[in-house]
């Protein structure tokens, strides 16, 4: 796999930025942000001490993780609940602990987050900035968010610590997906990791590298990213911006179904062209959806039939 092009903030303008030899707008391709986070206080000030002396006596309830499992996801990882100095001698341990994994997600409601906000700035990099969808990230050695795709723009801005991205093309979903259980389709369960560092483990083509601190990773909306923490005391935080329909952007707009982001990006004027390709991706989306259904009622142990779940939605509107 290549590493994601870098870029310099002076090449980033009015939705579009300059790598891989031309101007492209925001969502075709990922790539590593230069120049904006090198002057964030944040880069001298959020280490375990002064982090400790400003905010340790919050109260935090942090995501724990079995060390062996490794995998963090927000819908199904249990939580904890300590002080945010407690949580900080987890994380920024000089040695291993002994069974557990911890990460936090402070978000922007959080008192954490509004104290630590005089050490940064939010980037106006696109219309659309989603606050509910940004946050600070703090994690240790070991923590792996196994492949998912997200539906904005998402900048993650690397401050202390390192992290390995693994991005895959939202087309190559059939491929990367081929062995997966439905639940992890759906984020129902986690996806399967890659095995190692620098094992593609017979994913298909992407972009694979590691983020160092001052550094910020654009991965456009779809794209599959799976994102492994290479050091304890790891700071991070991801800043999303909506994604925004356009006739000039070839974005993976209308649904997060793979089939119906390829219709947008076949650039037809013809309208019988396009009423039969959505036909087909509708055809698709309803067996989609009938293994979503089936898979979250055994997840979720509903006591229920997919025929009546299915009758339901599409009474309340759906077709």
């Amino acid at each position: 796999m290549l590493e994601a092009p870098k870029i310099a903030i002076d090449q980033v303008n009015n939705g579009t930025a300059r790598c891989e030899g031309g101007e492209l707008p925001f969502g075709c391709v990922p790539f590593v942000l230069e120049g904006i986070v090198d002057e964030w206080p944040a880069m001298k000030r959020w280490n375990r001490a002064e982090l400790k002396r400003r905010c340790g006596d919050a109260r935090v309830e942090c995501f724990v993780q079995p060390r062996e499992q490794g995998t963090f996801l927000q819908q199904s990882t249990r939580s904890s609940r300590m002080t945010f100095a407690e949580f900080l001698d987890h994380v920024f341990a000089e040695r291993e602990s002994a069974a557990l994994l911890h990460y936090l997600r402070i978000g922007t409601g959080d008192p954490l987050f509004e104290e630590l906000s005089a050490d940064f700035v939010i980037p106006r990099l696109l219309d659309g900035y989603n606050a509910a969808a940004t946050g600070i990230w703090i994690g240790e050695k070991g923590n792996v968010t196994p492949f998912h795709h997200d539906w904005w723009h998402s900048f993650l801005a690397q401050v202390c610590g390192r992290k390995r991205y693994t991005l895959i093309h939202p087309f190559e979903a059939p491929e990367l997906q081929k062995d997966w259980p439905p639940a992890a389709r759906y984020d129902l369960a986690a996806a399967p990791p890659a095995a190692s560092p620098g094992d593609n483990n017979g994913l298909p083509a992407g972009f694979c590298g590691v983020l160092e601190p001052g550094s910020v990773l654009y991965i456009p909306p779809f794209w599959f990213h799976q994102i492994d923490t290479l050091d304890n005391g790891t700071i991070s935080m991801p800043i999303r911006f909506d994604t925004i329909q356009s006739p000039d952007l070839p974005l993976f707009q209308l649904s997060q179904d793979s089939g119906l982001r390829a219709v947008t990006n076949e650039r037809t004027e013809e309208l019988a062209e396009l009423v039969e390709a959505l036909r087909r991706n509708r055809a698709r989306f309803f067996a989609r959806e009938r293994e979503f259904v089936t898979e979250l009622i055994k997840e979720r142990r509903v006591d229920a039939t997919v025929e009546g779940v299915l009758a339901r939605i599409r009474g309340a509107g759906g077709d």
